[in-house]
């Protein structure tokens, strides 16, 4: 799971993706999920291309859409994973950025077909290892994914 300072960097940095990633979350509970299932890399590969998944969509057919409802939302989260391995408490909030950035944020991961920030770099410096290999090649045959063209790191 992403630390604080890795949501209040993708925060400043691209607020539509982090604005997309809080409403992505919340469609997940991870307590449908035990801990043997959390505890897998291939587990977190999925979630981070599905997120993937998630991005390309909402940045191409709902964009829009997609931008007045987040510009729009006030709400502020507070998560606490009681898992094993994850205790740490996320505070994460709407960046409340404005429709101008947001919309220039939602073109930029369009032209790039994915997230910068929230992509395999992240998904490398929370957990030190690359993506689940056998569940790339999974989603490249079951859903079409296609990586983004470039991607950040911290």
């Amino acid at each position: 799971m992403m630390n604080q300072a890795q949501w209040d960097w993708v925060k400043q940095k691209y607020p539509f993706e982090h604005d997309l990633a809080i409403r992505f979350g919340l469609e997940y509970d991870l307590r449908q999920f035990s801990d043997s299932v959390l505890e897998r890399y291939s587990f977190h590969t999925m979630m981070y291309l599905k997120f993937t998944l998630y991005a390309q969509k909402h940045s191409r057919n709902k964009g829009a859409e997609m931008i007045l409802e987040l510009a729009k939302d006030s709400f502020s989260a507070r998560m606490a994973i009681a898992k094993k391995n994850f205790g740490e408490i996320i505070d994460l909030a709407l960046s409340n950025a404005s429709k101008p950035v947001l919309a220039a944020n939602a073109l930029a991961v369009f032209t790039n077909n994915g997230p910068f920030g929230i992509n395999e770099y992240m998904y490398q410096n929370v957990f030190g290892r690359s993506y689940d290999r056998a569940t790339v090649s999974q989603y490249i045959q079951n859903y079409n994914y296609t990586p983004p063209k470039n991607r950040f790191s911290l």
